[in-house]
């Protein structure tokens, strides 16, 4: 296996490394309701845990274990799709103190980081916490535009007409700039939308599809889920995502969606509903960012980061970022006991500043964990949440 740096990952013979693409997904670029969509997953996700039997240096080659049958590497991986390569301690015992914390070495940078992994052959106690939370995908960072109105698009190269698409499976703002889709309401795979002038709020990241009590796959409409129980609630019967979906309030896989453009007039949003002139300005239109997309989780195949949410489109100076996804934390030990939590959560979206009247960022999908009790599983916590998004303060 040939790696950027050997030394740098301090290995030596019967270490045990990760190796796991972080990208590299194909997804569909047209300017529409399909844009975002995974036309191919390719090597995303693609992991294995195997043995380190020599490391070289000098010439960057790792040597990896083939016995007990072994064949070496399962699956191919791609460098330019950001593939890691993380040693994974092993340890006979562990005990997390309750005020104890075990955290990634960095957060995830665009090419390494959002990682943490360990094996424990005999017993594991967690009594305070391995978190991974807020160290996955980042999310979409917040751009000045000029403030356009009744802006429709998916897709964008120009900041004036939306904002900055979470990073995803698909990649981050470089691939997107790459394919000049890097702006705008759509959501890039897992990565939420930005929301679209004028001064919309991002969408949600994604991860795992979400299945109802029957265990059936929800579908995604990028509308996210309209809580039923907040004051005002009758207000989502107005909505345009409500009246599309049969008049029903939506459920959707994935991310949530973003809020509404700017409106200049107060009114009550329970009678007068999205795009009504009375509003004035941006009308207060149905454009917040798309929640991200959600991916087929196989956690014997493959693992992902949370989605990082979409910017809130902003043109003075008060817009917020979106949040990181959460990371991946993985565990495996002959027993898993204790009072303490393992957590991949996503991060809040950021909040509007000073006087507020931009849009907040959507928040970052919550992470994945994996953890293995090969004799039990009792009393430890277990948490992916996705992210908040950010509030709008004015």
């Amino acid at each position: 296996l040939y790696v950027n740096n050997a030394n740098a990952l301090k290995l030596a013979k019967g270490d045990l490394v990760l190796i796991i693409q972080m990208q590299g997904a194909e997804i569909k670029t047209t300017n529409d309701i399909n844009f975002g969509a995974v036309s191919n997953i390719n090597g995303a996700g693609l992991y294995e845990m195997i043995g380190v039997t020599a490391v070289d240096t000098v010439n960057n080659i790792i040597t990896l274990d083939t016995a007990c049958g072994g064949t070496g590497i399962k699956n191919g991986y791609r460098s330019a799709a950001h593939t890691q390569v993380v040693r994974v301690p092993q340890y006979n015992n562990v005990t997390v103190a309750a005020t104890g914390k075990v955290i990634p070495a960095q957060a995830w940078d665009g090419s390494i980081g959002g990682i943490v992994a360990l094996t424990v052959q005999n017993d594991a106690k967690i009594d305070g916490s391995i978190d991974a939370s807020g160290s996955g995908f980042r999310g979409g960072t917040v751009h000045q535009g000029s403030g356009l109105f009744d802006i429709t698009d998916y897709v964008s190269t120009v900041a004036d007409n939306g904002a900055e698409k979470g990073e995803g499976v698909a990649g981050g703002i470089a691939e997107y700039t790459n394919l000049k889709v890097q702006y705008a309401r759509g959501p890039a795979a897992n990565g939420g939308g930005g929301g679209n002038a004028h001064n919309a709020g991002g969408g949600g990241g994604a991860n795992g599809l979400a299945v109802d009590n029957a265990g059936n796959a929800k579908p995604w409409t990028g509308q996210g889920v309209m809580d039923q129980a907040v004051t005002g609630a009758n207000a989502w019967k107005l909505d345009p995502g409500y009246i599309a979906a049969g008049n029903a309030f939506t459920d959707s896989s994935g991310g949530g969606r973003g809020g509404y453009t700017y409106g200049a007039n107060k009114n009550d949003p329970v009678t007068v509903g999205p795009g009504q002139t009375a509003w004035a300005g941006d009308n207060r239109r149905e454009r917040g960012g798309l929640g991200g997309r959600p991916l087929t989780q196989k956690p014997a195949q493959r693992l992902f980061f949370g989605g990082g949410g979409g910017a809130g489109d902003s043109n003075n100076s008060t817009g917020g970022s979106g949040g990181r996804g959460g990371g991946l934390l993985f565990l495996t030990a002959g027993t898993i006991s204790g009072a303490g939590s393992l957590l991949a959560d996503g991060a809040p979206g950021v909040g509007t500043t000073g006087a507020g009247n931009d849009a907040p960022g959507g928040g970052g999908g919550g992470g994945t964990v994996v953890a293995i009790g090969n004799k039990s599983f009792a009393g430890v916590s277990v948490s992916a949440r996705g992210g908040a998004g950010g509030a709008q303060t004015i």
